[in-house]
């Protein structure tokens, strides 16, 4: 056995019932002659073809000069066959008997349509490759004329090149900015942003006090927080009472925490009071023994 010879056969390209039988022949080859003969019965084992489709195979194989008859099988006697034959050693077997490697018709009409559908396998996938290497080009290309886009920002004032005023009368100066290679630096005016986590509470509804002055966002929304409603679903989940300081410090974590937009800020407070009852619940009873905590000191220190 040479597995050098096993692991080319494994190599080629052919196919799989065929290229089993080859891989039984290179098993049973010897390592410095490459002669095998391993019968009929064990290409059958390695192939699980019949042995009419085995003998075809064979004829194929010699056909493609992938193997050679070195003799014929006889009463007793295996078939002999070299492994991967070198030119020389096929004109010196055909010298000797030309009937030992000569094929079928049908086995080299076999022979010419496997190459063709190999040859057309070979073509669609070069191209596949072909088109998917346009595309990764493509991508490449428009990737580099975005960033090609997004050129530098240069406020140097080397790049800033004052002229001599065109319109002295009305003190007019017209500037000329050399900005080769590079964009002009652009301002933007600051923009409330309503999405943000840091935005600001909106104005407490006090019937009893003034309303004070809106927030940015109270005139972004052009809506106010209705803080009895929040006391009122704080003050389901406990027994004790729930000041306006709660309920407006419950809306500050709560409106704290969404990352979005809110269309009504109220409505939203509640069903997340209503959805985290348990969480609020929990809230609710250590503020009421930080206040408890806070009242029993300040009692002791009177004392």
């Amino acid at each position: 056995m040479s597995i050098q010879h096993l692991e080319a056969a494994a190599e080629v390209d052919l196919h799989a019932t065929s290229k089993l039988v080859l891989m039984a022949l290179a098993d049973d080859a010897n390592k410095m002659t490459r002669e095998a003969w391993p019968g009929v019965e064990k290409m059958m084992m390695w192939s699980g073809a019949r042995e009419r489709r085995v003998l075809g195979i064979l004829e194929e194989l010699i056909a493609e000069q992938y193997i050679a008859r070195k003799s014929f099988g006889r009463p007793g006697f295996r078939a002999v066959y070299i492994v991967f034959p070198t030119a020389e050693e096929i004109e010196a077997l055909d010298a000797k008997d030309p009937e030992l490697n000569r094929v079928s018709a049908a086995a080299m009409q076999r022979v010419h349509a496997q190459n063709a559908a190999r040859a057309e396998r070979d073509r669609i996938e070069a191209e596949k490759e072909a088109q998917a290497a346009a595309k990764r080009a493509a991508k490449a290309a428009e990737r580099d004329a975005r960033r090609a886009a997004k050129a530098p920002v240069d406020n140097s004032e080397a790049w800033v090149q004052p002229i001599a005023p065109t319109n002295a009368a009305k003190g007019a100066i017209e500037v000329e900015k050399v900005t080769t290679g590079c964009t002009p630096p652009v301002i933007t005016p600051r923009l409330v942003n309503q999405s943000s986590r840091t935005t600001h509470l909106p104005a407490v509804l006090d019937d009893d006090k003034e309303a004070s002055a809106p927030t940015p966002l109270e005139v972004a929304t052009g809506r106010q927080l209705n803080i009895p409603a929040v006391v009122e679903a704080l003050q389901k989940l406990t027994d004790e009472t729930v000041t306006r300081a709660d309920a407006t410090e419950a809306a500050h974590r709560i409106l704290g925490r969404s990352s979005r937009t809110v269309g009504n800020e109220t409505s939203y407070v509640c069903q997340a009071i209503a959805n985290d009852s348990f969480e609020w619940q929990s809230w609710l009873i250590d503020r009421s023994m930080r206040r408890d905590q806070i009242a029993a000191e300040l009692d002791g220190r009177r004392f």
